[in-house]
């Protein structure tokens, strides 16, 4: 069946159809950059994609994107690692993924390269990391996902994360943590509205959960709203944005941040 285990410290780059079964590994301090064709799916199974057909294992290190969506029915993320590194261009590029991804009952950090101006990365084609569909729906368990922009960056550089339709299925009270200046966009407003697996957000100073594409207002389904970022809508429609919370029994959060209509953000976006 074969595997791959990235280890190193050059970048790897797989720009191919693979179809090997074993599993790709990615070690600590190593670094792989995905090719440019997207994963085929079959049902629910992965048949091929520049990451192969099987399990993904991410124990560190830095993942590059490219223009290829890489897929699998199994991400396990074992350690905080990278999307891109430093600022946008150069070796940078969006990240296509997609899958069932398990934090491993840890809070899983995601630094954010390929930071820019706000306006640029919340167009379309400026995010750091794309969640879509291919078939298989990206579903976050077993813990929480926090993305933060790249140390490198200032203060007025930014890195976005973009979730596609069906692609914000959190199981279990999976979390989903904004970093100071990281702004997600959201591409549907069938994004986080499973009945059986909404996010517990918690937006963190200087963070921003934006309800929105470049262009248009999305509603959006959450369990729980913490922290002191912000939440708008960027949105350059006229249209509006809601956004619903429905805790749990038990749920207890605490929101001491800010919800403005993204049109009082003109310093942020131009």
């Amino acid at each position: 069946t074969g595997s791959v285990n990235a280890s190193g410290t050059g970048i790897l780059t797989l720009d191919a159809a693979n179809t090997f079964s074993g599993g790709l590994t990615l070690a600590s301090g190593a670094s792989i950059k995905a090719g440019s064709v997207d994963a085929a799916v079959s049902g629910s199974a992965v048949t091929s994609s520049a990451f192969g057909a099987g399990a993904i294992t991410i124990n560190g290190g830095t993942i590059y994107g490219n223009s290829g969506l890489v897929a699998s029915g199994d991400i396990s993320i074992n350690s905080d690692f990278a999307v891109n590194s430093g600022a946008a261009g150069g070796v940078n590029s969006r990240l296509f993924l997609a899958g069932s991804i398990d934090m491993g009952g840890a809070t899983r950090t995601v630094s954010l390269g390929g930071y820019d101006t706000a306006s640029s990365v919340v167009t379309s084609g400026g995010e750091s990391l794309k969640f879509q569909t291919n078939g298989l729906t990206s579903a976050f368990t077993n813990g929480t996902i926090r993305f933060v922009r790249d140390s490198g960056g200032g203060a007025s550089d930014y890195a976005a994360v973009r979730f596609d339709v069906n692609t914000g299925n959190f199981t279990d009270g999976a979390g989903l943590v904004i970093g100071e200046n990281v702004i997600t966009t959201l591409g549907s407003s069938f994004v986080f509205n499973y009945s059986d697996g909404r996010p517990q957000v918690s937006v963190e100073a200087d963070g921003y959960f934006n309800l929105s594409d470049e262009v248009n207002a999305r509603n959006a389904s959450i369990q729980l709203l913490s922290g002191s970022g912000t939440v708008t809508s960027l949105a350059s429609s006229a249209a509006t944005s809601t956004l619903t919370i429905l805790p749990d029994a038990g749920d207890n959060g605490v929101f001491s941040g800010q919800i403005v209509d993204g049109s009082s953000l003109t310093g942020l976006v131009g």
